[in-house]
């Protein structure tokens, strides 16, 4: 067990180093749990693996913790599948495919959809303000067209020449 707890923490300080100087943090993994819960709400309703990343990530950050100031590398704490899952969350790290980059990806394209519809919609009022502006010129040309006529049939019986 030593030397998969020796493997875990070496792992865990690569990723909370990466997580270090990409959010430009002291604190690492804690900080991107931090930044997780502070976009809780959005992060469930955009990023479908939110909720299990969150748990994933704070269990991880016990265990951390548990063998860095309690019960040391000699114990059975870590597991195969923890270190599996660590390594899993750095690769999804390095590749931007982590909760916060694809939160981030979320937010990004929804804010390029609602400018494309608000796009759409100012053209859509344009073209009804154009089709509107030219119904009302053909309807003042028809008006004047139908005054011409009368205005003939008028002139030619009532003509005094």
């Amino acid at each position: 067990m030593r030397e998969l707890n020796i493997q875990f923490i070496d792992q865990y300080k690569i990723v909370d180093c990466f997580i270090r100087d990409a959010y430009k943090s002291e604190e690492g993994v804690s900080e991107y749990i931090k930044i997780m819960e502070q976009n809780d709400a959005e992060g469930k309703e955009m990023v479908v693996s939110w909720g299990s990343d969150h748990r994933s990530l704070k269990h991880l950050r016990w265990l951390r913790n548990k063998l860095a100031h309690e019960v040391g590398f000699d114990s059975d704490l870590c597991t195969k599948s923890d270190l599996a899952c660590l390594s899993a969350f750095d690769e999804r790290l390095r590749s931007a495919e982590d909760p916060l980059s694809k939160l981030m990806k979320a937010k990004e394209a929804k804010r390029q959809l609602a400018e494309q519809r608000k796009r759409e919609l100012a053209e859509q009022r344009q073209q009804q303000v154009r089709t509107s502006r030219k119904s009302e010129t053909v309807a003042a040309a028809e008006r004047q067209n139908k005054k011409t006529i009368w205005q003939r049939i008028k002139d030619f019986f009532f003509d005094e020449s």
